[in-house]
């Protein structure tokens, strides 16, 4: 006798051999069969009809959804039962042999048909007994399952949106494919990124960052099938984006997902215009006063600016761009006397500048505004439109007179938009007086941020001064100028300022103490000293505002304060960002004090919660003040919290910033505000953690594992701690 598996390529079974079923492509409830042949290879001289006595398949029940049928069974080849067709096996006859009636066949068919109910493996051993050979009488196979490993590729890993433009979302995809020998199965997506982007599986539905996209069913894949996801990218402005896709499956090789990086907005086109705000002063009715504007390309593709016009104000037509003398990196270029269109831009590599000369040529003399009994000037708005996300707008102002007045002119070397604690140059000397004449006095004034309170200098009437810009947010400067013939300007000078931090986290601390007649002097005990405190997660010390957990104020190394201004929390690498800098200390006024971080840890799985503090360290005999705490997360004001009243020694737990949060694509709230409430079970004067009350404000905090505590406010100043 001589069996043979046909859905193996006819290959040769022997007695007592193992079968391995390849299982791990087979679908959950489908089924897949091997077919058997048995031929007679006894010589035609003396062969004698093969019998097929008996067939039986030996396989337990292993799990109970095997109720419709068993995992492993056995079929002739009309689809009875083995064990069912005993006396309906034909007789087999050798090849050749000439057949007396439909019952003698040249060889009988079987099969052994497997079906999946779960991922378990499965074993079967088949009995055949036959007679007329005396060399078997009963000859075995043994049936096991074989599952195989399934294995995901990702193509392509990751997926770049390199540059696209507002209001015009850009759609890409990724494929993920089963090269392995196993059903490949998709459970989720985790999604961690940018909330600009979604991903779109094949539920058809959009899937925002945050939260996994569960698929119910599941994804299977077949060996060599595959599974598209679409990645939409929709921008909201023309800052860099990123973000993380991990496919979560059961392929042994990525426990961790198997992932797709995505990148958008890595080149883009930016434009720049300085400055942005035109102040022509008084110029001669019936004569013109010049200005130039610089064009710059900040982004990091080429810049190619379409239009750039008046679009606001401009009534008399007073204000002209002399497109014609425009200058690119110094040398005059050609361009169409009424600038650039969309079909001939005026293109700038990464590197270039163009210097645009801006003409006011008033017709009449600006009436009196009777609000201000100053000259009304004329106005206009100047537009440039690009390939940049943006137009970028420029304000013209100027004021037509009959007898020329000092014009103030003002820069600044920085620019208009700085981070905190940039030394701004401001520049006053570029003034002119009429017929050639000198500038004799300059008056400089400044509106600040709330809580700001920082000088000129060396003085306001310094010609080109110097401002330390420490506080987040917008300053204007203005200039008045007066001639040797005592003529002031026309109109001041001004501009304005911004400053932003372009860190992950900021936080900025500023205080004001009524009693201190002076917060802008400096020396020993000049003012009131409170202290900003920034804690990691794993910062601990004596439980002092009784709220049932350690403090994390004064804790080294995982406080960050002036005692501790640059702790190593993350990697070994200072230049790696990972770690808090205290970059402003303020210890004789009214601060403020600044604290830094580029990137901070915690991701979606593992978020972290930092902790911000305020302590009022010493008052230095000024008494109560009011702390303002401003927190700036990725460039944007994200939560203030003003004139919060202090008294010596206290010690306001703010609450926790969470990271990641909302503003970056996760579902926790940004910020995690501590209240309190009044009573006498806790030794702060309240529970802690409620959701509503005052702030949390722990009264006479002494850390005494702190030893350089001692400098603090007198002990008069305060109860007693109990």
């Amino acid at each position: 006798m001589e069996v043979r598996n046909v859905t193996a390529g006819n290959t040769t079974v022997s007695a007592a051999s193992t079968v391995e079923v390849d299982v791990g492509n087979i679908p959950s409830g489908m089924a897949a069969e091997i077919t058997f042949t048995i031929a007679n290879t006894n010589a035609l001289a003396t062969a004698a009809d093969l019998s097929i006595d008996s067939m039986h398949l030996d396989y337990a029940l292993m799990w109970p959804t095997e109720t419709e049928g068993l995992a492993f069974e056995c079929f002739d080849d009309h689809g009875t039962r083995c064990d069912d067709a005993t006396g309906k096996w034909r007789k087999v006859v050798p090849p050749g042999l000439e057949k007396t009636n439909e019952n003698r066949v040249t060889q009988e068919v079987f099969h052994v048909r497997y079906t999946r109910y779960d991922t378990k493996d499965r074993a079967a051993t088949l009995h055949i007994k036959v007679t007329n050979d005396n060399n078997i009488k009963d000859f075995i196979i043994r049936f096991v399952t074989k599952q195989g490993k399934p294995k995901a590729v990702v193509s392509p890993s990751g997926i770049n949106f390199p540059y696209v433009a507002a209001g015009v979302p850009a759609t890409d995809h990724f494929k993920v494919s089963n090269v392995g020998d196993a059903m490949l199965i998709i459970n989720s997506l985790q999604f961690n990124a940018d909330s600009v982007f979604s991903v779109t599986g094949p539920d058809g539905k959009s899937h925002s960052p945050g939260m996994p996209v569960v698929f119910d069913p599941p994804i299977q894949l077949e060996n060599g099938k595959s599974q598209q996801f679409d990645v939409t990218f929709s921008p909201k402005d023309d800052k860099k984006k990123q973000g993380t896709i991990l496919v979560m499956s059961n392929d042994p090789a990525t426990p961790n997902g198997a992932p797709v990086a995505l990148l958008a907005n890595s080149s883009v086109p930016c434009i720049l215009v300085i400055p942005g705000k035109l102040n022509f002063g008084g110029a001669l009715v019936g004569g013109a006063e010049e200005h130039t504007i610089t064009i710059k390309n900040c982004g990091s593709d080429v810049l190619k600016v379409a239009e750039g016009t008046v679009i606001e104000g401009n009534v008399d037509n007073e204000f002209k761009l002399d497109w014609e003398n425009l200058r690119m990196n110094g040398a005059l270029k050609a361009v169409a006397a009424t600038g650039p269109t969309k079909d001939a831009p005026l293109e700038l590599g990464l590197k270039d500048i163009a210097e645009l000369t801006v003409r006011y040529e008033p017709k009449d003399v600006s009436p009196i505004d009777p609000a201000t009994q100053l000259p009304k000037p004329d106005t206009a708005v100047i537009q440039f439109t690009s390939n940049a996300f943006q137009a970028q707008k420029v304000i013209a102002e100027g004021i037509g007179v009959k007898q020329t007045c000092p014009m103030a002119k003002i820069s600044v070397k920085e620019g208009e938009e700085v981070i905190p604690q940039t030394l701004l140059h401001l520049k006053g000397d570029q003034s002119t007086a009429p017929g050639g004449g000198t500038i004799k006095t300059y008056k400089w004034t400044v509106k600040q941020p709330s809580g700001s309170n920082q000088p000129l200098v060396p003085k306001d009437s310094f010609p080109n001064p110097t401002f330390q810009a420490n506080a987040a947010g917008e300053y204007q400067f203005c200039l008045d100028v007066t001639d040797q013939n005592g003529m002031k300007s026309c109109a001041p000078a001004c501009v304005t300022v911004v400053v932003l931090p372009s860190n992950a986290i900021h936080v900025e601390l500023l205080w004001d103490t009524p009693a201190d007649p002076d917060q802008t002097d400096s020396g020993p005990a000049a003012g009131a000293d409170m202290d900003l405190h920034f804690a990691h997660p794993l910062a601990s010390g004596p439980d002092l505002d009784c709220d049932g957990n350690g403090d994390p104020w004064f804790s080294n190394p995982w406080d960050t304060f002036w005692f501790n201004p640059n702790p190593n929390w993350g990697s070994s690498n200072p230049a790696a960002g990972d770690d808090p800098s205290l970059d402003l200390d303020d210890t004789d006024g009214a601060g403020p004090e600044n604290l830094n971080l580029e990137k901070p840890e915690g991701t979606v799985d593992d978020p972290v919660a930092y902790s911000v503090g305020v302590h009022y360290w010493n008052d230095h005999g000024y008494g109560t003040s009011f702390a303002t705490v401003s927190i700036y997360l990725q460039g944007t004001l994200s939560l203030q919290l003003s004139k919060v009243k202090m008294d010596p020694l206290d010690m306001w737990y703010v609450g926790k910033i969470n990271w990641p949060n909302q503003l970056t694509g996760a579902t926790a709230q940004v910020f995690t505000m501590c209240y309190q409430q009044a009573g006498p079970d806790a030794c702060n004067g309240g529970k802690m953690w409620v959701p509503s009350g005052p702030w949390c404000i722990t009264p006479c905090y002494n850390n005494k594992s702190f030893t350089a505590s001692a400098g603090g406010a007198a002990p008069a100043a305060c109860k007693a701690k109990p």
